[in-house]
Parts: C-alpha cells; structure tokens; sequence
C-alpha cells in the first residue's frame, strides 16, 4: 500500500471545501462540526461495479492521467486490466451518499460531466480494452 501524503490531505482538504454544501454552511462551521480522520496508505479499491457478468474494480493506481480499473470474473479470477480517462467525482458529500457521475454496462464506461464554460452537462464513453494478464500494482 502506498502512504497518504501531506499533498493528498491538501488535495482532499480542497474537495472539501469546494463542495457545495459545505461553501453555504462555510468550512470553519463544517469542520466544527465535523472529525476529519486521515488513513496512513490509500485503500486498495476506490469503487467497483458489476455489469455483463464481469466486476469492474477502479483502482487508486494510474498513469499518464488515466485510471487503472481491475476487470474480475464473477468467481474473482482475473479478466484483464483497463487504463481509462479519469472519473470526475460527485461533490464530496454527494458521494457520501452513494452519487455516482459514472455508471459500467456493456463493456464500456460512460461517465457524465459538467462542461464549465457552457454549464451543461456531456456524457463520455469509452470502451474497456482489456489488457489480459497485465499486473496490478497499487503505485500511487
């Protein structure tokens, strides 16, 4: 497992604070009310998904700005690796909640996201190509 540094709680700090519960209710009385609870390494899996009879694991891990996702078998046997785009996250108390910008069907990743300059929202999708045998290793 990799460590949480001092950038990711900064980083984390400003997901935060860029939520937009937390701009009204402002972050001084978010967080007086709130216990922030920092892990020492990063978890192995940051969220999964269960379509077309395979598991789709996203992992901490990437590169070149893209997201390795873990494709499994429903037995748990290894059916490839896949580096996609990176998922743009919910607000960070919408995920709490279980809000999800990003669903898995039919072998492909489709993913919302809101377009700032025009303010609309676009749906993207990309394929899984799966990399078959390629090993995961949590680097981040």
């Amino acid at each position: 497992m990799t460590a949480v540094t001092r950038e990711h709680r900064g980083a984390a700090l400003e997901r935060i604070k860029s939520d937009p519960f937390v701009k009204r209710l402002g972050f001084e009385r978010f967080e007086s009310v709130s216990t922030l609870v920092w892990p020492e390494t990063w978890p192995a899996i940051r969220d999964l998904a269960v379509a077309d009879d395979l598991i789709y694991v996203r992992t901490p891990q990437g590169r070149d700005g893209r997201e390795t996702w873990m494709i499994l078998t429903l037995d748990g046997a290894d059916a490839g690796r896949a580096d996609l785009n990176c998922v743009d996250d919910a607000p960070f108390l919408a995920t709490l909640s279980g809000v999800l910008y990003h669903a898995v069907y039919d072998g492909h990743l489709y993913v919302i996201r809101n377009n700032e300059r025009t303010d609309d929202w676009e749906l993207f999708i990309e394929k899984f190509n799966s990399r078959k045998g390629a090993r995961y290793e949590n680097t981040r």
